[in-house]
């Protein structure tokens, strides 16, 4: 059975994949294997559930500052289910609350996130006119990784924290 042009653009094209992912491949790929056969979960992403700026220095800047904004908000509601506790206890226990339940999400979905990225990415390269040669190049720079960007992006959700809280 011959395939259409149309079915082979839509599967993911694991070269392709690579050149985006850039660092840390070999996790991402099990990842990914899983993923692809509808797994409940990727793998279990270290990274993503201990670096606070993980999304950010996987060039996913948006869902960093909404992960920020959704920290400050679980701690908060958390300050108030905890208010009983005292001075400071309740801040305490609101932050290790939220610190938890944010690094549960990042290990769960990590692997996830990247894999969208990579997937759509990949998708809107292979569309394009360039040569293979030319695809790849466009990915790495497009995707990989960015310390600079991130610890830019966390410092400012820092400064945007520390204002609404």
């Amino acid at each position: 059975m011959t395939r259409s042009k149309a079915e082979l653009a839509a599967e993911p094209d694991e070269e392709l994949f690579e050149a985006y992912v850039g660092c840390g491949w070999s996790h991402y790929r099990r990842g990914f294997a899983l993923i692809s056969r509808r797994a409940p979960f990727g793998a279990w992403n270290w990274a993503a559930a201990l670096v606070p700026f993980w999304l950010a220095y996987r060039k996913m800047f948006g869902l960093q500052i909404i992960a920020a904004m959704g920290y400050a908000g679980l701690s908060s509601m958390a300050a108030t289910r905890f208010r009983g506790l005292g001075v400071g206890q309740a801040e305490l226990a609101a932050h290790v609350v939220s610190c938890a339940l944010v690094a549960l999400a990042g290990g769960l979905l990590g692997d996830y996130l990247v894999y969208w990225q990579a997937r759509r990415a990949t998708r809107k390269a292979a569309t394009t006119s360039f040569s293979r040669r030319q695809v790849l190049a466009l990915l790495r720079t497009r995707g990989n990784v960015s310390l600079g960007r991130a610890a830019f992006v966390s410092l400012l959700a820092l400064l945007v924290l520390r204002v609404a809280i």
